[in-house]
C-alpha cells in the first residue's frame, strides 16, 4: 500500500514538474484568445473527424481574431493570417526554423535536406544550392519543359468528347516527369520504376503520410505505427523512392564527370559538389528526396487549379485565349521560349489570382527559438510552433477587400498591387527562406497553360462556390471539379 501511494506521489511531483518547466506556455494561453481542446491531444481529434477542412481554421479566426493560439497535442500552436504579424514572424531571426513536429515528420519521410535543415546548415546549404537556380541555368531546363508539355497536350486529345473528366491524375504525371528529369536526369526514363508510375506513387504516398505525422506526431512511435500500418506505408514508400535515388547517384559518381548527361540536370551539378567534398553521399540522397516531392505536386495541382477556375468562368478564359491567340497564332506544339511565356501578362495575372485562392501550400509553420514580441504586442516564448495561414491571409479582407473571396484577375493589375500590403500575398513565402525554386515553378506552369489553352477550350458544370479545401502538404479539394475539353482552332 504504502508503495502504491509512493508512486502516486511521484508521479504527481513529477506533473507538477512537467507543469512548471512549460508554465511560459501556460502564462501566454491566459493572454493569447484561442482554443485549448483535449488534454494531451488539444484539437487533433476535431480536426481529423472534420477531414483536415480548411474552413475549421475559417471558424477559428471568425471567433478569435486574426492571431489566436491552439494546441497540436501537447504543443502550443499560434495561428495567424494577419500580414503585419506574417512580416513579424518571417523578418525575425528568431523565427527560422520549422516546427519540430514538422521537421520530424518530413524528415522520417524524405530524409534532411533543405526543407528541414536548421540555421546555419540551412544557410550553407542554401549558399551551395542558390547558384543552381539562377535564371541562366532554370532557362536551361525549358526544352525538358516543352517536350513534356507537347506530350501531355498530346494526351489530352484522348479526353476530348469524353465528357466531364478528371484532370489531375493527367496532370500529376506530366508534373512528376519533369521534376524527376530535371533533379535526376533524363537516365529517369530507362528505369521501370518510372515508367510504371510506381515512383510517382510512392511520393504520392509520402504526401498523404507527412500531414498525418503532423497532426498526429504519436504514429510516428515506432510501436503505434506498427499497430496503425502507418509505419508499414512510410517504410515501403521511402525505400523504393531512395533505392531509385540511389541507383542513379551509384552509376553517376561511377563514370567519369565528361560521360554525364548532355541534357542539364541538377544532380549532375550536384555531384560536381559531392565530388569537390562540399556534400557528403548522405547529404545529396536527402536532398534529391526533397526537391522531387517538393517540386513535382505543387505544379500539378497549380496548374489543375488554374484550368478549374478558367472552366468556371468562361469570360476570363476567353480572354486568356484572345491573348494566346494573338502572341501564338497558330496552334499545335510549338516550342516556347521563356520570352514567349513574359508576353502573357494576362495569363500571369490570372495565375497569380489563383495562387491567391488556392495557394498550393497552405500552411507555413515556424519555431520560435527565443521569446519574441509581435507588433500586436503579444509575448511569444521560445518553443511555440507558429502557424502562418496563408490560404486565409490570401482572403484577409483587411487587404483584399470585402470580395476577398471573389475570382478576380484584375487583383492583379500594377495599380491594385501599389498600396497592398507586402505580406498579404505569399504563395511562395518571402523572407529568407523564400522558396528556393518558384522562378521555375512559375515558368513551368505558364508554359504548360499556354500550350493547353491554346489547343482546348474547358468547361465545367461545378460552381466556383461549391469548392471545398483540405489541408495537406499541398492544398487538395474535398471534390475535384471534372472538366469536359473541346479542341480550339
Amino acid at each position: 500500500m504504502l508503495t502504491l501511494q509512493f508512486l502516486i506521489f511521484v508521479a504527481i511531483l513529477l506533473w507538477i514538474y512537467f507543469l512548471w518547466i512549460r508554465r511560459r506556455f501556460y502564462i501566454m494561453m491566459l493572454k493569447v484568445p484561442g482554443a485549448m481542446g483535449l488534454p494531451f491531444i488539444g484539437l487533433a481529434y476535431e480536426y481529423i473527424r472534420l477531414k483536415r477542412n480548411i474552413g475549421s481554421r475559417t471558424m477559428f479566426f471568425k471567433i478569435f481574431g486574426q492571431t489566436g493560439m491552439t494546441w497540436i497535442g501537447l504543443t502550443p500552436v499560434l495561428v495567424t493570417c494577419e500580414p503585419r504579424i506574417v512580416e513579424d514572424i518571417l523578418m525575425s531571426p528568431h523565427c527560422t526554423n520549422r516546427s519540430s513536429v514538422v521537421d520530424k515528420a518530413i524528415s522520417s519521410c524524405l530524409g534532411s535536406g533543405l526543407l528541414t535543415l536548421k540555421d546555419t546548415h540551412w544557410h550553407e546549404r542554401r549558399k551551395l544550392f542558390g547558384p543552381l537556380f539562377k535564371n541562366n541555368a532554370i532557362l536551361s531546363f525549358v526544352p525538358i519543359l516543352n517536350n513534356e508539355s507537347n506530350s501531355l497536350v498530346d494526351s489530352l486529345k484522348g479526353f476530348v468528347g469524353q465528357g466531364e473528366i478528371n484532370l489531375l491524375p493527367e496532370l500529376n504525371k506530366w508534373s512528376f516527369k519533369i521534376a524527376a528529369q530535371i533533379t535526376m536526369g533524363s537516365d529517369v526514363k530507362n528505369k521501370a520504376n518510372y515508367n510504371n508510375g510506381n515512383l510517382m506513387k510512392n511520393y504520392k504516398s509520402l504526401n498523404e503520410l507527412i500531414p498525418l505525422g503532423v497532426v498526429m506526431p504519436w504514429l510516428r512511435n515506432k510501436f503505434i505505427g506498427k499497430l496503425s500500418g502507418f509505419e508499414r506505408r512510410r517504410l515501403e514508400a521511402t525505400s523504393q523512392a531512395n533505392a531509385f535515388i540511389k541507383d542513379i547517384i551509384d552509376k553517376k559518381l561511377g563514370s567519369r564527370s565528361s560521360e554525364t548527361s548532355l541534357e542539364p540536370a541538377l544532380i549532375d551539378r550536384i555531384l560536381d559538389l559531392v565530388r569537390n567534398g562540399d556534400l557528403s553521399y548522405d547529404d545529396v540522397m536527402g536532398e534529391f528526396s526533397n526537391i522531387i516531392f517538393a517540386a513535382s505536386d505543387t505544379t500539378s495541382v497549380t496548374v489543375n487549379n488554374v484550368l478549374s477556375l478558367l472552366a468556371m468562368f468562361p469570360k476570363v478564359q476567353d480572354k486568356v485565349f484572345e491573348e494566346l491567340a494573338e502572341v501564338f497564332p497558330s496552334v499545335g506544339g510549338s516550342e516556347l521560349s521563356h520570352g514567349d511565356v513574359e508576353k502573357l501578362v494576362y495569363l500571369d495575372q490570372v495565375l497569380q489570382e489563383t495562387l491567391r485562392l488556392i495557394p498550393a501550400v497552405p500552411l507555413l509553420i515556424r519555431q520560435t527559438s527565443q521569446e519574441i514580441r509581435l507588433s500586436n504586442g503579444f509575448q511569444i516564448p521560445e518553443g511555440v510552433t507558429l502557424m502562418i495561414d496563408i490560404f486565409h491571409t490570401h482572403q484577409n479582407t483587411d487587404v483584399w477587400g470585402p470580395k476577398a473571396g471573389e475570382f478576380n484577375p484584375d487583383n492583379f493589375l500594377a495599380v491594385n498591387k501599389r498600396n497592398r500590403h507586402p505580406y498579404g500575398y505569399l504563395p511562395f513565402s518571402k523572407g529568407k527562406k523564400t522558396c528556393l525554386g518558384y522562378k521555375l515553378s512559375l515558368i513551368s506552369v505558364k508554359l504548360a497553360l499556354a500550350k493547353i489553352l491554346r489547343n482546348y477550350k474547358l468547361s465545367t458544370s461545378f460552381l466556383y462556390q461549391d469548392l471545398e479545401f483540405v489541408d495537406n502538404t499541398t492544398i487538395k479539394l474535398a471534390k475535384q471539379p471534372k472538366l469536359k475539353i473541346e479542341r480550339r482552332t
